[in-house]
């Protein structure tokens, strides 16, 4: 991905670099409020306290709906913490059945869903490339495998494109 003309974050947005736990309360109220995976802007003030503007970086569609998996897969990307927590917070997210595993299919929505999420944030116009993930997941995960917390941790936190992506992330956000 070309970070050419990639808009930096400074202040923009009060909700990056948030901690992982305030995220998770705000993962807590979206459940408890919510019926469906997404958000409209009332539902959005209601969780976040947010406003219009915060509410647009992901509603880039202009329908007035945001995806909540590319809204939390953002902020966790984005958050502060350390790339462990970050990912046990997005296996919590991305467990929807909490079956205490992902497939490879719910590993694709993830990064997709990361990526998707990146590229709203520093106001990338490029598609994200659906191949491309495919073909990463099948290089590092078994078809059909039941991939456990353990296992995408040590994945994560062993990968050097996650942690690649992770520092452009970081120097994006100064």
């Amino acid at each position: 991905v070309r970070l050419h003309g990639v808009r930096t974050c400074g202040d923009n947005y009060k909700l990056l670099g948030s901690l992982l736990a305030s995220l998770k309360e705000y993962f807590s109220s979206f459940k408890a409020i919510c019926e469906n995976f997404y958000l409209d802007l009332n539902e959005f003030e209601q969780i976040f306290s947010g406003n219009r503007t915060a509410f647009e970086i992901w509603d880039q569609e202009k329908n007035g709906l945001i995806d909540v998996f590319e809204l939390f897969s953002g902020l966790v990307i984005f958050a502060n913490g350390n790339l462990e927590n970050k990912t046990r917070f997005l296996f919590e997210i991305f467990d929807i059945n909490e079956a205490n595993h992902l497939s490879t299919i719910d590993i694709e929505f993830m990064i997709y869903s990361c990526l998707n999420s990146s590229f709203k944030i520093l106001g990338i116009k490029e598609p994200v490339n659906e191949m491309e993930i495919t073909s990463f997941v099948e290089q590092h995960f078994p078809p059909n495998s039941e991939i456990k917390i353990s296992s995408l941790i040590k994945f994560t936190t062993n990968s050097p494109q996650i942690i690649d992506f992770l520092k452009i992330i970081t120097l994006q956000k100064e």
